[in-house]
């Protein structure tokens, strides 16, 4: 009973539902109390784009190639798992089979090799052609040392996933762990507008009551170090202690299971026992009416991203649904 599913029949449906004046949004305090992400189907789970599916064969053929990924696991056959497990995780563990436990261990340590080191090349070709990227003075300053990568010092790899140089990644098509949100869920509508890849798009709302009482956690940085940060009203969720259940399952957590598994815990907050999340849906074809909408309330690609490159594509891109048809007028 933790999420609530509407399922919309027209556009404008779907943005009256959308609309931060609808009872379901409204708060008696200052404070943002839902978060809001869009979708281009439906049935997505809200996974991280490091660890969906998709990712693995990328991260097979970097480290294929990668005689530094090699030295990092010379000499390491152990199928102890490279991650904190509790008492009760670890027995389950030890009763996996052995070469699962080492599948498991190399798919655990080429993950974090494969999103460490995308961070750092992104960081460091950015550096080298005049961009300011924020980092870690430990990155901008020391030689990372990847064999931080495996037991027993593994504490880096987390330091990596938190800064705002990720966040900046993640803005540029950088695959992280971070997941985009935002406080607005007119732009969550109009994420999910642009690329239908489904039979429904989607906008998922998140309490941030549930965020914070699970082990989720909101992760935001100054947002005038990220003018598209800004312009989207935006913030991060992450995953802290995702470890061992890829160490007991061979998959990387959504967010939807985590809150499902929370919420159904007899221990959970009182709070969070009815809906904590809503999913509101709609036809993928219906998609161009919404970006149309969203123009008009000049939510776009241009007023979203505010690059000169972003103001092109949204004056070609309006060619798309401007026709007779339009329901709105023409100006010229």
């Amino acid at each position: 009973m933790w999420l609530d599913v509407v399922d919309c029949n027209s556009a404008d449906e779907f943005i009256a539902n959308l609309r931060l004046t609808h009872p379901r949004w409204k708060s008696d305090t200052l404070e943002h109390e839902w978060l809001f992400r869009g979708m281009g189907d439906a049935t997505w789970k809200l996974r991280p784009s490091a660890w969906r599916s998709a990712i693995h064969p990328k991260i097979r053929e970097f480290i294929s190639s990668s005689k530094e990924f090699e030295n990092i696991m010379y000499n390491w056959g152990s199928s102890q798992p490279p991650m904190d497990l509790s008492p009760e995780q670890r027995e389950t563990w030890n009763n996996l089979s052995e070469q699962t436990r080492r599948d498991r261990s190399l798919a655990f340590v080429s993950q974090q090799y494969f999103e460490l080191h995308l961070l750092y090349d992104f960081w460091q070709i950015a550096n080298e052609v005049g961009h300011q990227v924020d980092a870690p003075y430990w990155v901008a300053n020391h030689p990372i040392r990847w064999s931080d990568l495996v037991p027993p010092s593994i504490g880096m790899r987390d330091k990596f996933f938190k800064t705002i140089l990720s966040a900046t990644a993640q803005h540029h098509g950088i695959p992280t762990r971070l997941l985009d949100w935002t406080f607005l869920p007119s732009i969550a509508a109009f994420f999910a507008a642009q690329n239908p890849s489904g039979s429904r798009i989607a906008v998922w709302a998140l309490k941030r009551s549930a965020v914070a009482s699970s082990r989720l956690n909101l992760f935001q940085v100054p947002r005038a170090s990220l003018p598209f940060l800004h312009a989207q009203s935006g913030l991060f969720i992450i995953d802290d202690w995702p470890y061992a259940d890829f160490a007991l399952t061979g998959e990387w957590p959504s967010h939807e299971d985590v809150l499902s598994d929370y919420c159904s815990r007899p221990d959970a907050c009182v709070a969070l026992r009815g809906n904590v999340a809503c999913k509101i849906t709609l036809p993928a074809s219906m998609a161009p009416s919404v970006t149309e909408i969203l123009w008009h309330e000049r939510i776009s690609r241009a007023h979203l991203m505010p690059t000169l490159d972003c103001v092109s594509q949204t004056v070609l891109g309006a060619y798309e649904w401007r026709n007779p048809k339009s329901v709105f007028p023409r100006f010229w």
